[in-house]
């Protein structure tokens, strides 16, 4: 089964994308709160990014056995951004994600998507209708802004 094996070599082929780290480090700088909101297993997602050394950059790290609803069902951001406290009438929150269940779960919980086309092919990105599509993560902090100033 592929999780067991996954556990079993402990992530060793699990890697942050290029400039991951950096970004997210950058984001958490300038104010932004962080959560990860993963389909996978909680325990899984908290044991990678703690391997990868990143872990204490997410306020909140939610998988698919975190509640009794997974993505694409908009609840599932809602509990997550309950979690983090989150106002709508003040707070702006927005997904990023590489599969259209990201974009569908964040247009379902009313919130913004960017459409990460790191691993997948640009023009799949762009068909997945977020607010904005980012092929680097070195574009990431851009895309969050500026969808923040119109917010």
């Amino acid at each position: 089964d592929f999780n067991a094996r996954y556990v079993e070599t402990d992530y060793a082929y699990t890697r942050l994308f290029e400039n991951a780290e950096t970004v997210l480090r950058q984001l958490k700088s300038d104010g932004w709160t962080i959560a990860l909101a993963s389909n996978k297993p909680e325990a899984p997602c908290k044991a990678i990014l703690t391997k990868l050394g990143v872990a204490d950059l997410f306020s909140v790290i939610a998988g698919g056995d975190s509640f009794e609803v997974k993505k694409p069902d908009g609840r599932f951001l809602g509990f997550v951004l309950g979690q983090l406290g989150f106002d709508k009438s003040t707070d702006t929150a927005i997904m990023v994600g590489d599969h259209a269940n990201d974009v569908n779960a964040a247009r379902a919980a009313g919130i913004h998507a960017i459409a990460a086309a790191m691993e997948v092919d640009d023009a799949r990105a762009k068909s997945l209708g977020a607010d904005a599509v980012v092929t680097a993560y070195a574009d990431l902090v851009s895309a969050m802004n500026g969808i923040a100033n119109r917010a």
